[in-house]
């Protein structure tokens, strides 16, 4: 394996590593088969197909229609094991969520020392529980499924920026898309959460007129959700619970508000992860923007453990343009007054 598929493998981990992390604690506990089970109930009646009536000439007369009844009778018990697969396959997933739990509450009370955690994870001690962290990694690694929605057409979806300040946007989708990640399932009945593939800066390219209306923006989102919505049956399952969508571009948060499961339910995962905007930490998570020039994520910038726990020189960084409220205070306060802060209005030459 090279080291662009060491790359991508390692980019794609994390975003689908705060994917499954906020999928596991968050409020979307609904149960898959309380619902199937409901609607699967099924009972046919035999005796109603033994016989059939119908009209020749002026005599009616009945017929024997044993052929057509077995047939009848085929079909029926045909959809109902293919419910019944469906069901099990979903009881499968149920089931592998359960055991998930399981080992990461038991990593939880282990209480086992932080020293086990200096190679896989560094600095453990900064965290509340580094053995439920751990587990919960693993067993993300090991069981998270992805559906990917087919619906659209590129641009607008299955399609996003590679080469700017957006681009984890497109790297995400290309990822999950282009890439044989194991994340992916085919089958939605195997999968843990479904991911809308429409890329809110190509929504802004395209559709946005320049005259401060976002409407367009939010018509297509909600028409999106719409079209998945009538054609499958997982979003109207839970609202949308294990739905997510994601945006690097500041007005991912707008166009989530298309729809109100989509805003206040689904996960949402964002660059733009300002309270003031809705973000919920309770439901949805953070992602951080990567500047790729070139597209690809470059070899420098994967996880590697020797990168992970080299000195870091400084506590925090900020380079913006003054614009909005809290930038301008940002910088009175903290623009060239601490050597472990370096704050820039904009970034010097050198």
């Amino acid at each position: 394996m090279d080291k662009h598929q060491h790359t991508r493998l390692y980019f794609l981990s994390i975003c689908i590593g705060s994917i499954a992390l906020v999928f596991a604690i968050s409020r979307c506990s609904i149960s898959f088969f309380d619902y199937s089970l409901q609607k699967l109930e099924f009972s046919f009646p035999e005796s109603e197909l033994r016989r059939s009536f119908y009209n020749a000439g002026d005599e009616n007369r009945a017929v024997d229609s044993r052929d057509v009844v077995s047939q009848q009778i085929l079909s029926v018990r045909s959809r109902n094991d293919t419910k019944k697969k469906k069901l099990n396959r979903r009881r499968t997933v149920e089931v592998g969520l359960s055991k998930a739990r399981a080992s990461i509450r038991e990593a939880a009370s282990s209480n086992r020392n932080a020293t086990l955690f200096s190679v896989d994870l560094p600095n453990a001690q900064v965290y509340r529980n580094p053995s439920a962290l751990s587990q919960s990694y693993l067993e993300m690694e090991k069981r998270f499924k992805v559906y990917v929605y087919e619906e659209g057409e590129p641009p607008l979806v299955h399609d996003g920026p590679c080469k700017s300040v957006y681009a984890v946007e497109g790297r995400f989708i290309m990822e999950m898309e282009k890439s044989r990640t194991k994340f992916r399932t085919y089958d939605p009945d195997q999968a843990h959460v479904y991911f809308l593939p429409f890329s809110v800066t190509w929504l802004v390219t395209y559709l946005y007129q320049y005259n401060y209306d976002a409407e367009p923006l939010r018509t297509f989102a909600s028409d999106y959700v719409r079209l998945i919505s009538s054609k499958h049956p997982f979003w109207n399952r839970t609202s949308g619970a294990d739905h997510f969508m994601l945006a690097c571009h500041d007005w991912g948060p707008l166009t989530s508000k298309a729809n109100e499961d989509l805003f206040h339910k689904s996960i949402r995962v964002m660059c733009n992860a300002n309270s003031s905007e809705g973000f919920n930490p309770a439901k949805d998570a953070t992602l951080p923007e990567i500047k790729l020039y070139g597209g690809e994520v470059h070899p420098q910038l994967r996880l590697s453990k020797i990168l992970m726990t080299s000195p870091r020189p400084h506590l925090a960084f900020f380079a913006g343009g003054v614009h909005g409220p809290v930038r301008p205070i940002l910088l009175d306060h903290w623009k060239q007054r601490d050597p472990d802060m370096p704050v820039f209005e904009y970034l010097p030459n050198t």
